[in-house]
């Protein structure tokens, strides 16, 4: 069944405390329920990090085989008062329920 998979990642700078944010949003383009028993497993995996050394870092374990859409966000905050060398990256992890491929690793674009 043809589904969509999106995700975005937001890098904020607030006053005292760097967050980076990750949302993922799925359809089925064909109606029905979703992907179905596609994925043996699947988490996307965020992360702040100073001179690209991590700072912090927030993983999900969503269950999103039995719905036909949804989405889910979340995040890793890190606070201090330092400006300079801060970028935000991030990952989906996923296995592919029965293709024999195993486990597939997305990087996602970092953030500065």
């Amino acid at each position: 069944m043809p589904s969509t998979l999106t995700t975005q990642g937001c890098f904020y700078d607030e006053v005292g405390f760097y967050q980076a944010v990750q949302n993922i949003e799925w359809a089925s383009t064909t109606g029905g329920n979703g992907f179905g028993a596609k994925f043996h497993y699947f988490y996307g995996t965020v992360w702040v990090q100073k001179s690209d050394v991590n700072k912090c870092s927030g993983t999900a374990h969503p269950n999103i085989d039995p719905y036909a859409s949804g989405s889910f966000a979340h995040s890793c905050t890190w606070d201090s008062a330092n400006t300079s060398g801060m970028s935000a990256d991030g990952k989906i992890v996923y296995d592919i329920a029965d293709d024999g491929e195993g486990e597939k690793v997305w990087q996602l674009t970092g953030t500065s």
